[in-house]
């Protein structure tokens, strides 16, 4: 996979929004969002990988708050979750149950399917939140990403392209 990003002249990582609770959700206030299981294992793998203590940041003057790390079966856990706050589980099962969502799948089952795409100049993603950028009304901060609304389907036929459209 990412020797495929590397082909692409802009990478893009889709978001699928959806009104259902299936599959591997995160919920973000009223919306829920899926992401692909190969970005979920690649990003997983990543954070596995890096220590999280050596990561440098732009200092925006955006006050930054660490997300734990908490087993799923830890009761702090359940308590961030109901209140909406960040956390990263672990010891879930959650990727087995979409270990067949690979691109045909989602085309098959969600293809006319509205998904959110952020589409980067490089093949690194760093997420931001723009209200945030907005209240702190950042003069210096240019995005990192592009915002763009397409079916899945479009999405799937632009990544076999190499992002080429038709």
């Amino acid at each position: 996979m990412q020797a495929r990003a590397r082909e692409l002249s802009r990478a893009r990582l889709p978001v699928f929004q959806t009104g259902r609770t299936r599959g591997n959700v995160h919920h973000r206030g009223s919306r829920s969002y899926l992401a692909t299981v190969e970005a979920n294992y690649k990003m997983a793998q990543l954070s596995e990988s890096q220590d999280d203590t050596k990561m440098e940041f732009n200092d925006y003057g955006i006050p930054l708050e660490i997300v734990p790390r908490l087993s799923c079966t830890d009761p702090e856990a359940d308590r961030l979750i109901a209140n909406m706050m960040p956390a990263v589980l672990t010891d879930t099962n959650l990727v087995t149950s979409a270990l067949k969502w690979d691109l045909d799948y989602l085309c098959e089952h969600m293809g006319s399917g509205d998904c959110t795409v952020y589409e980067s100049d490089s093949v690194v993603f760093k997420y931001y939140d723009d209200a945030k950028v907005k209240e702190h009304r950042l003069k210096n901060f240019s995005p990192p990403t592009r915002r763009l609304e397409m079916k899945i389907g479009q999405f799937a036929e632009q990544l076999r392209n190499g992002g080429r459209t038709k």
